[in-house]
């Protein structure tokens, strides 16, 4: 072999160990599995960490058991790193594509791909395999079948070998070979043995009945019902008779309650599933007493009222007051003392309290009526009045009825001298009849009509709905006086209406109106939304939306890209209202309305610095800067409306109605126009 031909085949051994190590050092480091943990709540909820746009990250737990280990991702980086007992947690930015592994003996994965799309707030699995690994553990295979128990009643306590399971109905993986198993459940008796899990059976069911351990106690008791029952010193909320159900078998202690009897305890023993009886004999603890008042009045029992007029009830034994009260009468108040199985009856008889009236009049023999009452003539001395206020009238033949007030003092005498007033008669009539009359605004009949009038200066008036009222002072001297009011027709239009509305809207009003029935409509165009604030970015798309409350609205009229054909920027109303005439000519009116605002976006203000993640949008949202989403909106109301309109001029009406419901809130709409009208 000659010297050219070694240094070839020298220079290929060198190139091929060259390559083998090379191979070696490159596969020191690897991916040995990579999975998602759909159940591991650590990126979510437990240890969360958010990258620049407020986004929960990605959780890789990648598992080694070396140290020294850096890390970098791709384009979108890596949030956050900290090592953990056994593996090391890597925070990413969701939609990451790779990431390299460095280590400075171990060398470098580069761009390792992740196998599966990286989400937001999710937990991952990455095993690595490394060159120093020299001692693989293989997990035991463990064989296992399910075990499936019920019982009769369900939801008792399971337990397997000793330690709590769960409740049934029962199913879980157990591994192969024997166990001992346990059932429990309040008010019953426990069960218990062994049992074999074989794997090759794949399923071990077992149904479990479990005997009772209770009964029932059913309680009466004499001579009454309605006694609060007791077990073991609590109280059950039931009262005799009654049956307490599923009480446990054993010794208990029942107990029976009520202010009208002694208390009366039992001990009985509960079998299973049987009725046990218990019957109880009370002794009464009180009397009864009648009570029975003269005149009727209110009725106390040791300073509580109980009844008015009459009384019947129960008292427990001892000394008692019994009181009755009336307005005008004496108190009657006495002692009483109660004894066990006695009935007393107690008569209540009040004292009034009385005075005298002694009354004239000028002219005498005036009838005297008081509360309602004759009393015969004046002058007259009326004896056992009841104290208190009186109405007093005098009636006479040719004087006015006259009023007055007297009050009556215990034991003495009150007396009253009253002058009468002689009387005119006034003849009233008017064109039209039926018209309303008042003297000195108090209302006293219908045309014609006949006044009975005293010997001074008062004002008559006359009014009818339609017609204006017509008034005149007079003063009565004496015989018979005729007054004549011719009434003057008020007012009526009819003929019809249009008007330019202005508010939260523009709009046109149409409208009829004849014989006090007025009917109108209106259309017209809804205002835009204006937002004063500067708008630096539209159509964006963040994340965490939801959690912004919006910060204004911004109206679109000219929308261009409108795709549909849903109708915006209008309303319409219909109305029905009535025309008044006093004090002048005017209508009010009342109807429904219906509006849809213009297309508007909802401003938003960006509470935290927004980085692009997405192709079509590459600038930057600063905190505090106004955005709008790219979503359009357009919101319906409806709203109950009322108004008036009053005719001005020949020729003119003003207006305004209110909405109770607008996109700004409630609202009036003014109104200016044009009425067309005769007078009826």
């Amino acid at each position: 072999m000659d010297l050219k031909q070694y240094q070839v085949k020298s220079f290929i051994f060198v190139l091929f160990l060259l390559s083998t190590v090379f191979q070696v050092h490159s596969q020191n480091i690897s991916v040995k599995s990579f999975r998602e943990l759909p159940n591991d709540m650590d990126a979510r909820i437990n240890q969360p960490v958010t990258d620049q746009n407020g986004e929960k990250c990605a959780l890789i737990k990648v598992v080694t058991k070396l140290d020294g280990f850096a890390w970098e991702g791709g384009m979108l980086g890596i949030t956050n790193i900290e090592k953990k007992t056994g593996e090391y947690w890597v925070y990413l930015p969701r939609g990451s594509k790779k990431i390299s592994i460095k280590h400075d003996q171990l060398g470098v994965l580069r761009n390792y791909q992740f196998p599966v799309a990286i989400k937001k707030a999710t937990v991952y699995e990455m095993k690595l395999t490394t060159a120093d690994v020299e001692t693989v553990v293989k997990p035991k295979k463990i064989r296992s079948a399910y075990l499936v128990i019920t019982s009769k009643p369900d939801s008792a306590d399971v337990y397997i070998d000793e330690k709590y399971q769960g409740q049934t109905p029962f199913s879980r993986k157990v591994e192969s070979g024997e166990h001992t198993y346990r059932l429990e459940k309040n008010l019953y008796y426990p069960k218990a043995g062994k049992l074999e899990i074989k794997a090759d059976e794949g399923r071990k069911e077992m149904q479990i009945n479990l005997d009772s351990n209770f009964g029932s106690i059913r309680i009466t008791s004499k001579p009454e019902a309605g006694m609060k029952i007791w077990q073991d010193g609590h109280y059950t909320g039931k009262k005799t008779p009654a049956t307490l159900k599923k009480v446990a078998s054993g010794e208990h202690q029942i107990t029976l309650k009520n202010k009208w009897f002694q208390p009366r305890s039992k001990y009985v023993t509960v079998e299973d599933n049987q009725m046990t009886d218990v019957k109880f004999s009370l002794e009464p603890l009180y009397g009864k007493v009648t009570l029975k008042t003269s005149p009727p009045a209110n009725i106390f029992i040791d300073g509580e009222k109980v009844g008015f007029e009459s009384y019947q009830g129960r008292l427990k034994e001892g000394i008692h007051s019994f009181k009755a009260a009336k307005k005008k009468y004496q108190a009657f108040i006495t002692e009483r003392k109660i004894l066990t199985g006695q009935h007393y009856t107690v008569d209540l008889n009040l004292k009034p309290k009385l005075g005298q009236l002694d009354i004239t009049s000028e002219p005498s023999g005036a009838e005297i009526i008081m509360n309602g009452k004759d009393y015969g003539k004046t002058p007259r001395m009326i004896h056992e009045l009841l104290v208190g206020k009186y109405q007093v009238k005098l009636k006479k033949e040719g004087f006015f009825l006259t009023k007055d007030s007297i009050v009556i003092e215990e034991g003495k005498t009150t007396r009253a001298d009253i002058k009468l007033a002689d009387k005119t008669e006034v003849k009233v009539n008017s064109v039209p009849k039926r018209a309303l009359v008042y003297v000195n605004d108090e209302y006293k009949g219908r045309t014609p009509l006949t006044l009975g009038l005293p010997k001074e200066r008062v004002r008559i008036t006359v009014r009818k709905d339609g017609y204006r009222e017509k008034g005149e002072t007079v003063k009565a001297s004496g015989g018979n006086t005729k007054l004549f009011f011719g009434l003057r027709q008020v007012k009526v239009y009819s003929g019809f209406n249009m008007e330019l509305e202005y508010g939260p809207d523009l709009g046109v009003e149409f409208g009829l109106f004849s014989n006090r029935i007025f009917v109108s409509g209106s259309m017209g165009t809804t205002r835009n939304f204006k937002f004063s604030e500067t708008i630096a970015f539209q159509d964006v798309e963040v994340n965490d939306i939801e959690n912004y409350e919006i910060a204004g609205k911004k109206a679109f009229p000219d929308r261009s890209d409108l795709d549909d054909e849903t109708e915006s920027d209008y309303y319409f109303t219909a109305k029905l209202g009535l025309q008044l005439s006093w004090p002048f000519p005017f209508f009010v009116h009342a109807g429904f309305g219906g509006r849809a605002t213009q297309y508007y976006k909802k401003v938003y203000q960006a509470k935290h610095d927004y980085y692009p993640t997405k192709n079509s949008f590459s600038e930057i949202i600063r905190k505090g800067d106004y955005f709008t989403t790219p979503v359009y909106y357009v919101d319906a109301y409806n709203s109950l409306i009322v108004g008036v309109s009053i005719p001005l001029f020949e020729k003119m009406v003003i207006g305004a109605d209110y909405w109770f419901n607008t996109e700004v809130g409630p609202a009036f709409n003014f109104s200016v126009g044009y009425m067309m009208r005769e007078i009826r």
